[in-house]
């Protein structure tokens, strides 16, 4: 079986902390960024790794086309 991927922009809080929660509770393994908030940022990955999952985190604007591309390689 394959492993479930997901990657979610503003996981460091609100909504996109929520949905990279239920996505590790769910199974995923997860690409997390966001722009600004790179502690709060490191807590949602921590509390996700709480299910199991393999979690890569990443600060970044994901404007710039060549930190996305370093993101997803």
């Amino acid at each position: 079986m394959k492993s479930k991927i997901a990657i979610i922009t503003g996981a460091s809080r609100g909504i996109g902390q929520a949905i990279a929660l239920r996505f590790a509770k769910e199974g995923y393994q997860l690409g997390l960024c966001c722009h600004h908030k790179g502690q709060q940022l490191e807590e949602t990955a921590n509390a996700c790794l709480v299910f199991g999952i393999k979690c890569v985190t990443m600060t970044f604007d994901i404007g710039d086309e060549q930190k996305v591309h370093e993101f997803m390689s």
